[in-house]
């Protein structure tokens, strides 16, 4: 999660921090109980819409389109027909990609037969016995590159901080999940396992479609192309000729996946 000042507002008396993450920003009522009292889910949406749509000249059109398909979907302003026709339309205009959107191995076939075994291996797992407040001996589980509770944490200090005048976070359910070594360009399958851990950890819309640990990333990308198959974004698999077992960078269409499982 990065945190940046992203300008003031109407209501800013002080410094403004703003969570530039993913969009797991979705029950705005619940997020955090730092939220300040006049801003109000309605006004969260709008604020949203115009921060994810407005994109740099330097980000790419594919990027800038899945941001905005993102934000639809999670506010709702498109129904199924104009969806349906726009993948049409995105369909018989994809255009293979090349490096400058999907990194140094955009052409490759497979990863590395280290590296797929290192992903398939995953991060390092330990169960350790704690007692619970009822006294009774419980096993925790805990994975090397996630990490859960840091978003409270930020919260307290916050509170603590009285230079600030509003705190903008997700949802305290986000786990951290981070890179493990040498794994390499990976980022937006550990962005897509952090919106994961919101819907598993706040029991989101589709919760019951990720039961146990968050997907792997060589799930992940079986998921994507799954997806493909079942016409969501299919496009994808125009511009990037395929994914699953490749070190392909990914980007925000490759999120709808999301929305279905099997």
């Amino acid at each position: 999660m990065a945190l940046d000042d992203a300008g003031k507002t109407e209501h800013d008396t002080k410094t403004t921090i703003l969570s530039r993450g993913e969009p797991t920003l979705t029950d705005a009522e619940s997020l955090m109980r730092v939220w300040p009292s006049d801003l109000k889910p309605a006004s969260l949406g709008s604020a949203q819409n115009s921060a994810a749509v407005s994109q740099p000249s330097n980000v790419s059109k594919r990027h800038a389109y899945g941001v905005k398909d993102w934000t639809n979907m999670l506010f709702g302003s498109n129904s199924p027909a104009p969806l349906a026709n726009k993948a049409k339309r995105k369909q018989k205009n994809a255009r293979r990609l090349g490096k400058a959107d999907l990194g140094p191995h955009a052409f490759e076939d497979q990863m590395p037969t280290w590296l797929r075994r290192q992903l398939e291996q995953g991060a390092k797992v330990t169960i350790t016995n704690r007692l619970s407040a009822e006294g009774r001996l419980v096993q925790y589980e805990s994975i090397a590159n996630e990490t859960r509770g840091i978003l409270p944490v930020l919260s307290q200090l916050c509170e603590q901080d009285q230079s600030l005048s509003k705190v903008y976070f997700c949802h305290p359910d986000v786990q951290h999940v981070v890179k493990m070594a040498k794994e390499g360009g990976f980022c937006g399958y550990r962005n897509i396992q952090m919106m994961i851990s919101f819907i598993q950890g706040a029991q989101s819309q589709g919760w019951e479609n990720f039961p146990g640990r968050i997907p792997s990333i060589l799930e992940l990308q079986d998921l994507i192309e799954r997806a493909w198959d079942l016409g969501i974004n299919s496009s994808g698999r125009i511009e990037t000729g395929g994914i699953r077992g490749t070190r392909k960078f990914i980007g925000t269409p490759e999120v709808s996946f999301a929305t279905i499982r099997g």
